[in-house]
């Protein structure tokens, strides 16, 4: 008896829980020409990939979405005997969401990453020697 009391109130709970009501995101965006050359390309196709498969674009939109992405490398430290370099690579991207009726910014993004590589050519590991 009490499994069947207890089951009748799992069914009215998952019952009212399913009726009650969900506010869907109606927010749709377009994307703006991304600069950065080979990066922004990659970078705007993957946006509007994944925006057009969350139905979230719309190249009628009011909101507009701005992208800047930058890197810039340098020689960071050089090894004394000259058999690695390291460089460092920064990376900069930007963006903000602008609506365009009431010609304000919306929300504004920007992040910086460092990275490190070691660059060194393949004579000097002890594996490559015969």
């Amino acid at each position: 008896m009490f499994k069947i009391r207890l089951l009748i109130l799992l069914l009215v709970n998952v019952l009212v829980l399913s009726c009650t009501n969900t506010q869907k995101n109606n927010y749709k965006f377009k994307l703006e020409y991304v600069g950065g050359e080979l990066d922004g390309l990659i970078y705007s196709n993957i946006l509007k990939s994944y925006l057009g498969s969350l139905k979230m674009y719309d190249q009628l939109s009011q909101y507009v979405i701005h992208t800047e992405i930058t890197h810039t490398t340098n020689l960071y430290i050089s090894n004394v005997n000259n058999t690695s370099d390291r460089e460092k690579v920064n990376s900069y991207i930007r963006f903000f969401v602008i609506d365009e009726i009431l010609n304000c910014k919306v929300y504004e993004y920007e992040n910086q990453i460092d990275q490190f590589y070691v660059l060194t050519p393949n004579i000097n590991f002890s594996s490559n020697k015969i």
